[in-house]
């Protein structure tokens, strides 16, 4: 039987806005829904607590990780890591928390004035590039 993992809290994402806008490059986000458990051949059974913000796989809509804000402030990463469903977690984990960064960056940097812009470039990697803004 498969149960909803919690992932460590590697990056401390505190604003949902910024969240929001980096998992939408990502997948399809909804809010206040459920995440999938796998329970074994092609069983995929609503979670049965609902999540402030849940990522959908473009591929699969049985592929879901769920965002819950944790009494701290950060909003934290829970998930079934069975089967395909883990292979695709551990496929976006990391750009959830890269593209988190570059957007927060981004936030920040627009306030300070900039012109800014997150890009993907050939390899995958995010790169944020501000110019000032003219006068």
């Amino acid at each position: 039987m498969s149960h909803i993992s919690k992932a460590t809290i590697k990056v401390a994402m505190t604003n949902k806005n910024t969240l929001i806008t980096a998992l939408s490059k990502i997948g399809t986000v909804y809010a206040n829904t459920h995440i999938y458990r796998h329970m074994g051949g092609s069983s995929y059974p609503k979670s049965s607590e609902t999540y402030d913000i849940v990522l959908e796989s473009l591929e699969n809509k049985n592929h879901r990780i769920g965002f819950s804000l944790n009494s701290d402030g950060n909003y934290q990463m829970h998930y079934d890591d069975y089967g395909a469903l883990g292979k695709w977690i551990k496929n976006v984990e990391d750009s959830v928390y890269d593209r988190y960064i570059a957007h927060h960056y981004e936030a920040q940097l627009k306030q300070e004035g900039y012109d800014v812009k997150v890009i993907a470039n050939e390899q995958g990697e995010l790169e944020v590039e501000a110019n000032e803004m003219a006068w």
